[in-house]
């Protein structure tokens, strides 16, 4: 409540009570009143003052006038605060806008890579250990039939995406997943362990290790990842395919040559939705395959990515296969989503060779320069995961193929369907081969190619045991 006072002293700026000693604001009619001067509001309606004092449009609503005032208040854009007249010994409550202060830029802290040589010392040690590595087993698991991989692909995927053993007798039969950037550097190590027979991970407490800080005896190591398979990259403009998992990925890899397959290691692994980490993307074709529990937030992703000017796309072949396999067996679509159902699930049940096409002729590329880990570091072939004949591995197969046409020439084909192996069974022989003879041919001495080889010699040698058979039957 106002506090009204008569005085006689003389009208001044600042009077003073001579009873109570307070000071009081100087009034029109001579009185004095001790309510304070009114703080200044900003009006949260911008837009109702067209112009700013300024002389600008206020369209943008720039200009923040001040409550019960038009043409006075705070420009955004000039800058100026425009107050109302006072006395010079008065003070308004002026309410000032919040200085922007620019956030300081945190030097990007440098990563510990671990080095070739502990590298090469860790993935040596356990190089005994494939046949009991479960990732590996299952990948050419005699109970998965014609649809097992040989042991020429299982050799390739674990030279190329470094594929180790661990040799902790706690963790036999853990695989570990190397994680090297697209410039060779050793970023991280993870260790996991894979179910034999279904070739999924096991899913018990403590079952993931990430091990660079230990062998790096530095537990405060920066041991920030990269994507799984990322130096595959390297020297080329292939489509690329991400997946969650680093077992998925690598899978899937030889029904793709055309492509480089790689992982996040999670939805949220090696924080790959980081504009830094995807620089590796850049001028390339991406395709995204969430596993079936997280399509909607990778099509968020996907956003992302594409505001970093990369091509994206998100597969639906999962999620459609997965709702298509749970009406044919009469399962709920949800026991798949707990069983992390990914493209594994589907490809496991396709035969590698029909994947495979000709590679088209080379073309000119520039030179690259090898990676360092691939130049100190060379994989020695560890002994045959499971009962195949062991077959040469020629750098160059022209004298074969001249030898195997000749061999299949001079002789009656069989023209019922002939069981190579305890893993295929040839319907059509004739078409069989030559298909075969079209495929090495066309990528004569390419590594990839060369179970199509083999399998013609594994033919020709059967064909030749069952021959002499005959001949001996028919003249005994």
């Amino acid at each position: 409540m106002a506090f009204i006072a008569q005085t006689n002293t003389t009208c001044a700026t600042n009077a003073t009570c001579a009873k109570c000693k307070t000071k009081f604001k100087k009034m029109n009619d001579h009185r004095y009143i001790n309510e304070p001067l009114p703080a200044l509001k900003f009006d949260k309606n911008r837009n109702r003052v067209k112009h700013c004092p300024c002389g600008k449009d206020n369209k943008d609503g720039k200009f923040v006038p001040y409550v019960g005032f038009e043409n006075k208040g705070y420009c955004h854009s000039c800058g100026e605060t425009f107050l109302p007249e006072l006395p010079k010994t008065e003070q308004w409550n002026v309410p000032q806008p919040k200085q922007y202060i620019k956030p300081k830029v945190q030097p990007q802290k440098k990563i510990d890579f671990i080095p070739d040589t502990i590298f090469k010392e860790q993935l040596s040690s356990g190089m005994h250990l494939y046949n009991q590595n479960h990732f590996i087993q299952w990948l050419g698991s005699a109970k998965r039939g014609e649809f097992a991989f040989d042991t020429q692909t299982i050799q390739t995927l674990i030279q190329s995406y470094f594929l180790g053993n661990s040799n902790k007798d706690k963790y036999k039969g853990w695989v570990l997943f190397s994680y090297i950037n697209i410039n060779g550097n050793i970023q991280d190590i993870k260790a996991m362990n894979y179910n034999s027979i279904t070739g999924k991970r096991i899913k018990e407490p403590n079952n993931v290790f990430f091990i660079s800080k230990e062998i790096l005896n530095n537990f405060e190591a920066n041991t920030d990842r990269c994507f799984y398979g990322e130096h595959l990259l390297r020297g080329n403009t292939k489509l690329v395919r991400i997946f969650e998992s680093e077992a998925t990925a690598t899978y899937t890899a030889p029904f793709y040559p055309d492509s480089v397959c790689i992982a996040t290691g999670g939805k949220n692994g090696c924080k790959w939705i980081d504009k830094e980490k995807c620089r590796v993307l850049q001028e390339r074709t991406v395709i995204l395959y969430p596993d079936i529990d997280a399509h909607n937030e990778w099509e968020q992703r996907a956003e992302i990515l594409r505001s970093y000017g990369i091509t994206v796309q998100v597969s639906q072949l999962i999620k459609t296969n997965a709702l298509k396999f749970a009406e044919q067996k009469g399962i709920d679509y949800g026991e798949l989503v707990k069983q992390k159902y990914d493209l594994r699930d589907i490809l496991q049940f396709k035969v590698l060779s029909e994947f495979l096409k000709p590679e088209p002729l080379p073309t000119e590329q520039p030179t690259i320069q090898p990676l360092d880990v691939v130049k100190h570091f060379k994989l020695i072939e560890p002994t045959c995961y499971f009962s195949k004949p062991k077959m040469p591995k020629p750098e160059n197969w022209e004298q074969d193929i001249k030898e195997l046409e000749k061999y299949f020439t001079e002789i009656t084909l069989p023209t019922q369907p002939v069981k190579l192996n305890q893993c295929s069974t040839i319907t059509d022989v004739s078409k069989y081969i030559e298909s075969h003879f079209s495929i090495v041919k066309a990528n004569n001495g390419k590594r990839t190619f060369l179970p199509y080889l083999n399998r013609l010699q594994e033919l020709k040698q059967l064909l030749t045991i069952n021959l002499n058979w005959y001949e001996n039957k028919r003249h005994s």
